[in-house]
């Protein structure tokens, strides 16, 4: 009996392999294709590549170097995008993402960052 489960585990690893997908905790994928745009000198838009599976997206940003990441927002599901407001001009800030269902959570997207300036 106990082979048989390990065998079965080793099928679910390698079909999560196969797919190039890593799983959280939720069952989804982290969000991939962040990108940023800076709207103002005070507001950048993060976007992301929509997912189908999602509750919500929980976005996280970090102000400056070595600072902590910190939430700054929770989307409605199927949002591909969060502006973040009252920004500092001329800093630089670092977010990065995770989709959820329910109360669990996938992993953490790719960081991107971005700098406010005058537009």
């Amino acid at each position: 009996m106990s082979r048989k489960i390990t065998v079965c585990s080793l099928a679910i690893v390698a079909l999560l392999v196969v797919n190039g997908c890593v799983l959280g905790a939720s069952g989804t994928g982290a969000p991939t294709g962040l990108t940023t745009e800076v709207r103002s000198s005070s507001e950048i838009l993060l976007t992301w590549d929509r997912q189908e599976d999602a509750d919500a997206f929980r976005v996280e940003r970090k102000d400056g170097e070595g600072a902590p990441f910190r939430e700054v927002g929770v989307t409605a599901p199927l949002a591909t995008g969060h502006l973040n407001t009252g920004l500092s001009l001329g800093a630089t800030y670092t977010w990065r993402v995770r989709a959820c269902v329910a109360d669990r959570c996938s992993r953490y997207s790719e960081e991107v960052s971005a700098a406010t300036h005058e537009t």
